[in-house]
């Protein structure tokens, strides 16, 4: 991204339902990049050393997704989408990246 070259993909709407009646289009603008466990956990020990907070940030990313019919799916990267922290790390690894990945 510092290089200029990256290419977002389109921003994805979602029609939100108005009180009104009718529909508002909400923009949901993303990174295409997954974020790479190893690299985002070396952000974030670059950060703290609190071992509680290093535990749960890994256990939180490495949490499998649970499908409706409960059927568990490995993760091996990325961040879940609406998950609270979430864009904070999202935010700390793009701040990170070009020094971890170099």
């Amino acid at each position: 991204m510092s290089s200029g070259s990256y290419m977002p993909p389109p921003v994805r709407t979602v029609s939100i339902p108005k009180k009104s009646g009718g529909e508002r289009v909400l923009g949901v603008p993303s990174v295409s990049d997954n974020i790479d466990f190893e690299l985002l956990m070396k952000a974030v020990r670059w950060h703290t050393k609190e071992r509680w907070l290093l535990l749960y940030v890994e256990r939180w990313l490495k949490a499998p997704f649970q499908k409706d019919d409960g059927t568990l799916v490995e993760r091996t990267k990325g961040t879940p989408q609406g998950g609270v922290a979430s864009p904070v790390l999202a935010n700390l690894f793009l701040h990170e990246a070009r020094v971890f990945t170099t």
